[in-house]
């Protein structure tokens, strides 16, 4: 069987290319396009990151070295400025080419001495200036803004360091940022291991509250006190092994039979801790889709009708500018690629309503599969490249990716092709579609239609009473969850006795006539001085709270009339929006609105700080709000049809979870989801009413049959119109 080879236009930038290997020099320029010169003028490509742990393992360089190259590195901005590219090449390549001649500490002491150049004024004083060939190394185009001076600054320290030999240094910040370290190392690192010996000569009863003793043990030959919960202490025997953290007298663990044993525990522990969320170092971790080992396919039409399908075929059907493969990708993955992406992209069109021929957008978007992709730890499943308007699926790791980077390009072309803006989005609005609405209001229906489904991707537009009504709900779980933090329950019967009673304490308080705690019930200062709350009140809600936590648990402290510790903020915020819930209740409010942020909005931020970044920005941006928005709903419209297809869409639902075991949706959820539903058929019939997309047979007689409507309807109302002016005309003649 021939090679499956590209097709259609060549996509550009392909990581087949040699100097993507070597760097980029100004040589390299020759023959590429402005935009390939922008988007691959990258610190990445002009100076490729070196194999570290190569050089550190086979040319036998000295970590201090080796971190010093890092940070020359890492002092550049990650990409040029637009019109400064040339500048940016000669810089980077001048300090590359220097830090790769640089085999150990004296290499690095004798370029500080090449960079910097002493000024002697008299005999004690003088100041250092840059050398000709340090000054190539710096940025001073204005373009870079503040990243002009950060990277002037960053390199002039570490010049300075190397001029005055600093060694230490560079090991100390070395071991800091874990430089070097296996992942096995880094999980280890801060903690210690030691063994018991045979005899425990003392324990102290500990007053502190988690029954936590103090003991004096014989620990490799000396007496060392040190502390031990209650269910450590039962762990400690003679000749065990134990763990402890570096500037901590806490046993933490114990128990183990070996060094060996109790690392492997510790390292299991940590990893553990590090699924989900930040790790114990407090990094961020990525939230991530799980790899899919088959791509399912249920529902729809045979596309492929026993066919072999190739690049061509993407080309002729479906309009796409150019489809284009990675040198890694066999021609086993590329046909299963082709046959997948192609069954995605004829269910993608159906359920849609696109013409199949208008997939590629009017000719402007590309594929590739695995061409440009980088690999790593954090490397994306799939990604849209804005420059090239291409789709990168990385191998078949970009399976259940599609329809999400589908509207990514939805978002970067259409609105393009629509000619109202080069984004349907608005890039770093942070107003969404209602800041752009006031210079670009009614340019178009498309744009009308695009500012809607953004605003319904952030807001929920709800009179006053609804919106405080859906606020003291938020309120009331809130409370809930203070109330638990005090609670001592623990084993499952007990903890839902504990929820229920809390729940019945909560809707007390809910009950009450007036709303609004006082100054002197919580501390918190009221500025509507004629609203009156009576503390008194609240109490009942808790007696049977706190009667079962002091006879069940012994927790005495359990109490809001004695000590006032069940109250706080939470319970202000609910009781003044139920407040404000009722004051609005029997009052008439005329195009009043508020623009409660929705489920999909708030999770969004809430997922932002506690997991890195998504794509194309933070969770919480409108690129990918629109995005994986876009995904359900194409996740939606295929169910009404009866399809089910993992390639295209197998990850449109993502859960994360906000450390407390409450989940974080990365789609759109229950009514929300339908009215953002709604807000994306509407922009949908205005981009294929403007030309911007071409309908299929299908849609296109549901727009006719709709537009007859409209137009039977508008008429129907003109004509009521003139009877009633006919009527108005007769009673003036009389």
């Amino acid at each position: 069987m021939a090679k499956i080879q590209d097709a259609g236009e060549k996509i550009g930038g392909a990581r087949k290319d040699e100097w993507r290997k070597r760097g980029i020099t100004l040589e390299d320029y020759e023959g590429m396009t402005e935009e390939e010169r922008s988007a691959f003028t990258t610190k990445d490509l002009v100076w490729p990151k070196p194999d570290y742990e190569d050089l550190y393992k086979e040319e036998g360089i000295p970590i201090d070295t080796l971190y010093f190259r890092k940070l020359m590195r890492d002092a550049y901005p990650a990409k040029a400025a637009a019109g400064a590219e040339e500048e940016y090449v000669k810089a980077l390549g001048a300090a590359r080419d220097a830090c790769a001649e640089l085999k150990d500490f004296d290499d690095v002491a004798n370029l500080g001495a090449e960079l910097l150049r002493v000024k002697q004024y008299g005999e004690y004083n003088y100041h250092l200036e840059r050398s000709d060939k340090f000054k190539m190394m710096h940025l001073f185009n204005y373009r870079y803004g503040t990243a002009t001076r950060s990277c002037s600054t960053k390199l002039d320290n570490l010049a300075f360091m190397a001029y005055k030999e600093n060694k230490a240094y560079f090991e100390k910040e070395a071991d800091a940022k874990n430089f070097l370290l296996s992942e096995n190392e880094k999980l280890l690192k801060g903690y210690r291991f030691m063994q018991l010996g045979d005899d425990v000569i003392q324990i102290y009863e500990s007053e502190k509250k988690d029954g936590s003793v103090k003991i004096d043990l014989r620990v490799n030959g000396w007496i060392q006190t040190l502390a031990a919960s209650e269910e450590v202490k039962g762990l400690l025997k003679p000749d065990a092994w134990c763990w402890i953290k570096d500037g901590s007298s806490d046993i933490l663990s114990a128990g183990y039979a070996s060094r060996e044993e109790a690392v492997e525990a510790l390292i299991a522990r940590r990893r553990e801790l590090k699924k989900g969320g930040k790790d114990e170092s407090g990094r961020k971790q990525p939230l991530r889709p799980k790899f899919l080992e088959k791509c399912e396919r249920k529902g729809g039409e045979d596309h492929i009708g026993g066919r072999t399908i190739t690049g061509d075929d993407f080309v002729k059907d479906f309009g796409f500018r150019g489809i284009e493969f990675g040198n890694w990708l066999n021609d086993k993955d590329r046909q299963a690629n082709l046959d997948l992406a192609y069954e995605a992209f004829c269910d993608m069109a159906d359920c849609l309503g696109v013409d199949r021929s208008d997939i590629g957008l009017d000719g402007r978007l590309a594929l590739r599969f695995g061409s440009n992709g980088r690999g790593g730890a954090n490397a994306a499943l799939a990604h849209y490249e804005p420059s090239f308007k291409a789709i990168n699926l990385t191998k078949l790791r970009g399976a259940g990716s599609l329809g999400h980077e589908m509207f990514h390009a939805i978002d970067f072309i259409v609105g393009e092709i629509a000619g109202f803006a080069p984004r349907l989005t608005p890039k770093n609005s942070a107003g969404g579609f209602s800041s752009i609405r006031k210079w670009e209001k009614d340019i178009s229906p498309v744009a009308d239609a695009a500012f809607a489904a953004a605003d319904a991707l952030k807001y929920n537009k709800t009179t006053w009473p609804e919106h405080y009504k859906s606020r003291a709900e938020r309120d009331a779980e809130a409370y809930k969850d203070f109330l638990k933090g005090y609670s001592a329950a623990k084993e499952p019967e007990d903890v839902k006795k504990r929820d229920e009673l809390i729940d019945a304490a909560v809707e007390y308080i809910r009950s009450l006539p007036n709303h609004l705690a006082g100054r002197d019930t919580l501390g918190y200062d009221i500025q509507t001085p004629d609203l009156e709350y009576n503390g008194e009140d609240i109490y009942p809600a808790y007696e049977e709270l706190e009667k079962y936590e002091r006879e069940a648990f012994g927790n005495e402290s359990y109490s809001l009339k004695e000590t006032k510790q069940l109250s706080n903020k939470n319970l202000y915020v609910l009781s003044r929006d139920l407040y404000f819930a009722d004051y609005y209740a029997d009052k008439p409010v005329l195009d009043s609105y508020s623009c409660e942020t929705t489920a999909f909005y708030r999770d969004a931020k809430a997922i932002d700080a506690r997991y890195s970044k998504a794509g194309h920005g933070y969770w919480q941006s409108d690129a990918e709000l629109f995005a994986r928005a876009g995904a359900a709903y194409l996740t939606d419209k295929c169910a009404e049809k009866g399809i089910k297809n993992d390639y295209l869409n197998a990850h449109s639902e993502l859960d994360g979870e906000d450390g407390r075991g409450k989940a974080l949706h990365t789609a759109p959820q229950g009514e929300e989801r339908k009215k953002i539903n709604k807000a994306f058929d509407a922009l949908f019939d205005a981009l294929f009413e403007c030309g911007a997309l071409k309908p299929n047979k299908e849609k296109a007689a549901q727009l006719e049959e709709k537009r007859s409507k409209e137009e039977f309807d508008a008429a129907k109302e003109n004509k009521r119109n003139s009877s009633a002016e006919a009527v108005a005309k007769r009673r003036n003649r009389r």
